[in-house]
This record gives structure tokens, C-alpha cells and sequence, in this order.
């Protein structure tokens, strides 16, 4: 078990190494950088065609491993409505699982593609370019999973340990349009056979930073706990205030829905 978690370890460090190196092509100095160190895995980059746009992205595979790590990182994601985004698709175990991080959260999810049939699919595309047609609908909106939970999932796949390293785990279901007492937004993402629109609740954006810097501590970046987020944000932080939590300055009665857990599978 050490060995494979290191090797999932070095994948995903490698992964990103690759993804950074292919953005910037320098280091903070404004010098060239190096080539990568890699452990012993294959390299895969194509270009995606998205609504009339070209991105970039790319996919790593260990040699020894049953993982594949895809990077979609363009810098033109954004004016596609897309969000960048790591993908690590986990094949170790006869449950395959998906685990897709973008902005903190983890998002896990199940595929019924097969290892071979991704390893097929980058091979024809390394290179030269792939098309994007389908989507996946997929429901967001729960609470993360407890620690008591997470715990067992960690042991049943260690690479989700440094994929999902913000700590945070939401297992998605298909999104099927239940009600949910807050607003929402879609958070879009490619994916090797298509692409994802998770339903998470709707985020508020951060004020900007006054000119001349900060006037007093809960300008700061992080800001006194709660600044800037909707009632029930928490779900993106800590996750111990429920989506549904709604509280007023004006009065002091607080009301409650649990939220409906959900099984790790």
C-alpha cells in the first residue's frame, strides 16, 4: 500500500509539473525551465475543439498504475463558460471512480468507460485534436462527506488523498432537477468523453482589493469568517453550516433543513 501511494504521489506532482511548464514555458525568474522531472509514465496533449475555440489540454499515465490524470488548464476556458480543472480517473479497483478538482471541493463521481478504452482514446487524439459532443449532468449541491467517511474512501483508493488534498469530498448524483432551497449555478468542466455541468450552490465573488491596500483586517484576503459568501458558503470551507441555513440580522430565529446524506459507493 506505501508503494502504491507513493507512485500516485509522483503521478499527480508530475501531472501538474507538465500542465505548468506547458502554461508558462519560464520560472519566476523570467529564465527558461528545465524539462520536467517525470517519473516513468506517458505523456499525452491535444487540442479540444469547444464551440469554434481551441484548448489545450493534456493527460499523464504512470507506468505501474491503474490512474489517468487529465489537465484541462487552458487560459481560454473562461470565455467558453468552462472552469480548468484536474481529473483523475482511478481504474484500481472494480468500482472505477472519477475525482474532478477545480476551485476547492472535490467532486467524485463513477464512469462507465473502462481503463483501455481511455488509454485508446488519448492515444488517437495525442497530437491532434478531439471534438467535445456529450454532456453529463451531475448534482453538486450535497453536503461534504465527515471525516468518518472520507477516511475509508482514502483506503480503498490513496490516490484520491492527494487529489483531493483541500480535504473537502462531495459524492455527486445525477442531476435530475430536485428543488434545493438556495440558488445555484453550473460548474462546467471537459472531461475526456465530454463534458461535466455540476449543480453546486451559486458562489458570490470577492470584492476587489481597495487601492492602497487593506484599510483593516476584514479587508484581508481571507477575511473575518463568513465576509462575502451567501448564508450556508461554508459548504466550500469547513462544511459544518447546511446549504439551507438561512440567518438575518433582524431577527433571531434560524431555520434549518437537513440535507439528505448520501452513501460513498
Amino acid at each position: 500500500m506505501e508503494a502504491k501511494t507513493c507512485v500516485v504521489l509522483l503521478a499527480l506532482v508530475a501531472a501538474a509539473a507538465v500542465a505548468d511548464a506547458q502554461r508558462n514555458g519560464r520560472n519566476r525568474g523570467g529564465r527558461p525551465r528545465g524539462p520536467p522531472q517525470l517519473p516513468d509514465g506517458d505523456v499525452y496533449s491535444w487540442a479540444r475543439n469547444v464551440s469554434g475555440s481551441s484548448v489545450d489540454e493534456s493527460a499523464f499515465v504512470p507506468t505501474g498504475s491503474n490512474l489517468i490524470i487529465m489537465r484541462s488548464f487552458d487560459e481560454g476556458l473562461r470565455g467558453l463558460n468552462l472552469s480548468r480543472a484536474s481529473i483523475l480517473y482511478d481504474f484500481s479497483t472494480p468500482n472505477p471512480l472519477v475525482a474532478i478538482g477545480s476551485f476547492g471541493p472535490c467532486f467524485i463521481t463513477n464512469t462507465n468507460l473502462t481503463y483501455q478504452e481511455v488509454i485508446d482514446e488519448l492515444d488517437a487524439r495525442n497530437g491532434s485534436s478531439a471534438s467535445t459532443t456529450s454532456e453529463i449532468r451531475l448534482d453538486g449541491t450535497s453536503l461534504p462527506l465527515p471525516l468518518e467517511q472520507v477516511r475509508p474512501l482514502y483506503d480503498n483508493y490513496p490516490s484520491l488523498r492527494r487529489a483531493c488534498r483541500d480535504g473537502r469530498v462531495i459524492m455527486t448524483t445525477p442531476d435530475v432537477g430536485n428543488a434545493v432551497p438556495f440558488e445555484t449555478e453550473d460548474l462546467t468542466i471537459l472531461v475526456v468523453d465530454g463534458t461535466v455541468a455540476i449543480r453546486i450552490p451559486k458562489r458570490i465573488p470577492r470584492a476587489p482589493r481597495p487601492i492602497g491596500g487593506f484599510t483593516n483586517p476584514s479587508q484581508s484576503r481571507f477575511g473575518p469568517r463568513g465576509q462575502g459568501r451567501r448564508p450556508g458558503q461554508d459548504l466550500f470551507t469547513t462544511g459544518t453550516q447546511t446549504p439551507s441555513q438561512e440567518t438575518t440580522s433582524t431577527s433571531t430565529t434560524t431555520t434549518t433543513t437537513t440535507a439528505k446524506p448520501l452513501s460513498v459507493v
